[in-house]
This record gives structure tokens, sequence and C-alpha cells, in this order.
């Protein structure tokens, strides 16, 4: 199969001309890219390519050394994985000649709307040929400027042409327990009281707003209420308060004195709150809290974005939750699926861990996040720190990419190198590309470097292991090996030679043999062993 794809697909080395490798998708390994880069969106190409073939597999799973696994494991010995596929009904149309993906066939959907939920992000863009009209975005803000948008605009330009052009609804009094005028005091003003427990009501466009008095110009189609206010837009939005004004030509309100804004998700609670009708938003720049579900936050200032259910927040921003505290200098907080992105200096502390970053995503019903700038992990004894970090509480893991430097605070050791994990359930941490260890022994540093670095163990009992070319210094000696052991415990390192495999014992010779044994110099002298 592989081959065939790379034929219609024309995946040939543009100089060499040699062919190149091709298979089904692995989503195990995409699944570990997309956590550990914090990818949103997906690009797919060639799906063309799949069109005509029966059966479509997709790797869902390992089997390595007997056991099946859905996770990317960090050491893989050869010919000791097997994938574990998942088969998908194939389709037949030519995908080169569809247009917009409401003409995709039904067996393709299906393919990618499973990618796409065991992902949980979207494919954005698909290609569908080697022409740049094959393209297809799926999302509306991102489709390039052509004459069918230029038409949207124009069209949308009328439109509002022709809105603001409308006459603007004036405000109705649907009751009131009383009316009186004082043309003195209130020049041009309907006043309106509640008596026998009849109170004021005014509707404008789909709200309601309850009051106990309230000031109505109809010239001005403008009012202001107080007493025991009640806003409600529908049944989707409520707003409680002392005082409001509203002015029905702009469908803007000003609320003071204990202000409540509710809907179906959340309450806020805040002194003075501004509400854009047109625009559906609400701001606030007098302390606020907000209540969502089991978490309270609060900030100095804040907008509201009803129709995507999202908060800015923006100075000395707290959420508390029983599992964790977080502060920032700014976050956007979005209700329904209570994701925190930061935007500033940020810190969560939870019952086992504390994260800072100045830049970052947290998911704060799961706690599951990804952190950059400046970012720190402090978790399992240990502090990690790297130019981009990831958390996952419920699986008791941490990564971190780039510049990436584990301290552990227990032995005082300091492990540095381009990808880290950390794996707090099973005591352990890994560190690859290029990394170097830093132990303290008998106040002496002990450098390690290797391909790979994995620290092990609890406290007093670390195992520091390392794997492949590896070199060790110190003030009093040098040496190198295939793999090493260093046991905190009473501080014994274990060189170990690079073992013989297949015909390599018949073959090599003596002295070559011995090329593979680990080696130590010491002041003028050498060792070297098996």
């Amino acid at each position: 199969i592989g081959k065939k794809i790379a034929k219609v697909g024309n995946e040939f080395g543009s100089t060499t001309g040699r062919s190149r490798r091709c298979g089904w998708l692995d989503l195990v390994s995409l699944k570990y890219a997309v956590r550990i880069n914090g990818i949103n969106k997906l690009v797919m190409m060639k799906s063309d390519v799949l069109s005509g073939i029966k059966k479509i597999k997709i790797c869902v799973g390992y089997e390595m050394d007997g056991k099946k696994i859905d996770y990317f494991p960090y050491s893989i010995e050869k010919n000791s994985v097997i994938p574990i596929y998942k088969e998908f009904e194939g389709w037949f149309q030519d995908l080169s000649k569809i247009e917009n993906e409401n003409e995709f066939p039904v067996n393709f959907k299906k393919y990618l709307t499973y990618i796409e939920k065991e992902l949980n992000i979207p494919i954005s863009i698909i290609s569908v040929g080697p022409n740049r009209k094959q393209t297809i975005f799926r999302n509306l803000w991102l489709k390039p400027i052509d004459s069918t948008n230029h038409f949207f605009f124009i069209i949308f330009f009328i439109y509002n042409l022709c809105v603001f052009s409308q006459e603007t609804k004036i405000i109705e009094i649907q009751q009131a327990g009383s009316f009186t005028k004082d043309e003195y005091n209130f020049p041009g003003a309907n006043i309106l009281k509640k008596e026998n427990n009849i109170r004021v009501h005014l509707y404008h466009e789909g709200a309601l707003i309850k009051s106990n008095k309230s000031f109505f110009y109809p010239k001005k189609n403008f009012f202001s209420a107080n007493g025991d206010i009640v806003f409600n837009q529908g049944d989707s939005l409520f707003l409680n308060s002392d005082y409001i004004e509203y002015n029905g030509k702009i469908k803007k309100i000003k609320a003071w004195g204990n202000v409540k804004l509710s809907n179906a998700e959340m309450k806020l609670y805040t002194d003075t709150l501004y509400l854009d009708r047109i625009n559906n938003i609400a701001f606030y720049k007098t302390p606020g809290k907000i209540i969502d579900g089991s978490s309270t936050l609060n900030s100095n200032e804040g907008t509201y974005y009803l129709d995507e259910k999202k908060y800015r927040f923006i100075k000395n921003v707290k959420i508390k939750n029983p599992e964790y505290n977080l502060n920032s200098s700014r976050l956007d907080y979005y209700v329904l699926s209570e994701d925190s992105f930061f935007y500033g200096p940020s810190k969560i502390v939870g019952k086992d861990y504390e994260i800072y970053c100045e830049s970052g995503y947290y998911n704060t019903k799961i706690e599951k996040g990804n952190f950059k700038k400046n970012a720190v992990i402090y978790y399992d004894n240990k502090v990690i720190r790297g130019d981009s970090l990831y958390f996952e509480n419920d699986s008791r893991y941490a990564s971190a990419s780039k510049n990436v430097k584990i301290f552990d605070t227990i032995n005082n050791s300091v492990i540095r190198g381009n990808y880290g994990e950390v794996y707090k359930s099973k005591d352990s941490a890994i560190i690859t590309k290029n990394p170097i260890a830093i132990n303290i022994i008998e106040n002496d540093s002990l450098y390690i470097s290797a391909d790979t670095i994995i620290l092990t163990g609890k406290e007093k009992n670390r195992l520091i292991t390392a794997y492949y070319d590896v070199k060790i210094l110190n003030s009093g000696l040098k040496g190198k090996s295939d793999s090493l052991s260093f046991r905190e415990r009473d501080q014994l390192i274990k060189l170990i030679k690079k073992p013989l495999i297949g015909k390599e014992n018949q073959i090599l010779n003596l002295n070559q043999k011995n090329m593979r044994n680990p080696i130590l110099w010491f002041e003028k002298s050498q060792l070297s062993g098996n």
C-alpha cells in the first residue's frame, strides 16, 4: 500500500528520484506531537491520494513487548513495536474535483471526524490536489479574499446602511403605578413610580427593565431608573442593580450599585457595569467577582463577550478553586470550556504543584496546560524549566521542550537537555537531546553527558542511568562508556560497555572488543575493563 500511495502522490525525491516511504496515519505519534507542541489546528495534504482504496487504516496503538499501549514510548528497540490499526471504509469519489466540504464523500467525512475527535483539534485546511484552488478552507476566517468575499463585504455594507437608516424603536412603557411630570427639575421626563405593588416596566427590543422609579425621556429615547432594578434580555441574560441608565438609540446600559449579571453558566458581581447590547459586550472597571461552578474569579477590570462566552480579565486576576489557586496580570477565560489563556505574569498553585509563566494556556477544569515565556513548574521535588512546558495533573505528568533544565531538590542534581519528561507516579524523569547531568559527590561536581539520561527512585534511593555515548568528568577523573548507572545512596558509579551482538563476538578480534570497554582516566593513569 505504501508503494501505491507513493506512486499516486508522486512521492519521489526531486534530485535522487528515490521513492519516499509512505504508509497509514500514525495517530499515536500525531497525538504526541500535538500535545508537546501545543498545536491547535491541522492541515491535511494530498487527501485525494487516498481515493479508490477499499479499506483505509489508522494506527491507534502499538503492541510493544507483548503488551498493548496507546501512548508514544520514549524508548523503542528495533522490531519491538507492532502497530495496531483501526479500519475505515474507503471512498471512490475523485476528491480533486471537489470545491467545498459539503461535497465530501460520507466515508471521507467519517475519517476526518474520527481524527478530529481523537486529537480534540480541528483539521482547518484540506488539500485535494496540487493546484492552489484545490485547497478547501473549513473555517471562514481562514478564507483568502476573492471576488466572493468582496461581494459579501458589499452586501454587508449595504445592509448596515439600511439598518442604521431605519427609525430607532422607542422605549415602551408597559406599566407603572403612577405617572407625573416635573418640568422644572426634570424637563421632558415622564416620571414613573411604583404604587400599590405595581412596579415600573419598560421594554425595548427584547429587553424588559423593572424598577421602582424611572425618569423616561421620550425625545431622547433614554431613561434612568432606581430601586431594585431587574433587567432581563429574553430568558438568557439577567441583570440586577440599585441604579440603571439606558440609551435606546445606541442600546447601551450603565448599571451601578450591587450589580449582578447572570446567565445559565455564571454570575458576575461588581459595583458598576457597562453593557453594549448591539455588540453583546459587558465590561467593568471596578473590582469584580465571577462565580463559575466550583471556581471563583476576581479581577480589578474585566470584559465579558456574551456571544463567545469569554471573559478578558485585567489587573490582579485571581481564580480560587478547591483544587488550586491562580493569579495573573491578564487572562482570557472561556466559560463553557473553562480554558484560560495567560498574557502576562501568572502563577498556579495546586495541591502538589506550582506553575509560573508569562504566556500560556490552562484548562481549569481538568488542570492541564501548556506554558511559555519564563515558564517553570515545581513538581515532584523537581524544578522544571524550558522554552515550552506541558502539564497534566490527572496523569501526574509534566514535560519540557528546548533549553530544558530539571533541578532535583532532594539530591541537588541538575539535568539539562532539549527535551524532558517527568512521571510523578513512577518517580522518574527522562532527558534527551544532548542531556548533561550535574551531581554533587563529596563536595565535587560530577558531569555526565549521554544521548539519554533517566532519573528514577524515591528520596535517598535515587538512581541515574545514562545511555549511548556516555562521558563523565569531575576534578579528579574523566571517563567514557556506552551506558552508566549512578546510585545516590552509596554514590556508586558503574560504567558499562556496549554489548556485542550477533556475529560481532566471532568477527571482532580482542583489540576491537576491548575498544568497547569503559575507560577511566585519573591523573596520568588509565583504567579499562568489562
